[in-house]
């Protein structure tokens, strides 16, 4: 996959984006993840779900950044389900209730710390809906 893949799937994303805002029948998220001591964490697996099976997944940019959407009806106010899981990481769940467009800041803990070192605290609401 090269430059111009990425490009078609930056392009897709915005056109999807695109047609959410115009419809108010969705969920946007998109910001970036990093690790509880800050680092970037390029390329970690990010997928958004409906209760009803529909799945859409993506991989975070080498800057750690993302941009991931669901299209769903309207009046929909359950939670649709960002998921996010890295390699030498803890998976990490956060559920996004009701349409909008939300802005992460998605924090993944190491799976192992180092013997008598303390987890980081982590972020419990990662995600604000700014729509």
């Amino acid at each position: 996959m090269g430059a111009a893949s990425s490009a078609t799937r930056s392009l897709t994303a915005a056109a999807l984006t695109v047609s959410l805002a115009a419809c108010d029948g969705g969920t946007v998220a998109e910001g970036d993840v990093r690790s509880a001591e800050g680092t970037v964490i390029g390329g970690a697996a990010i997928s958004i779900a409906l209760p009803d099976g529909r799945v859409d997944r993506r991989v975070t940019s080498e800057s750690g950044a993302f941009t991931i959407a669901m299209v769903h009806d309207p009046r929909y106010r359950g939670a649709v389900t960002l998921r996010i899981s890295a390699s030498g990481y803890r998976d990490r769940t956060v559920d996004l209730v009701g349409a909008g467009r939300y802005r992460c800041q998605i924090i993944l803990q190491e799976e192992a710390s180092a013997p008598g070192r303390a987890a980081a605290v982590q972020n419990d609401n990662p995600c604000q809906n700014t729509r």
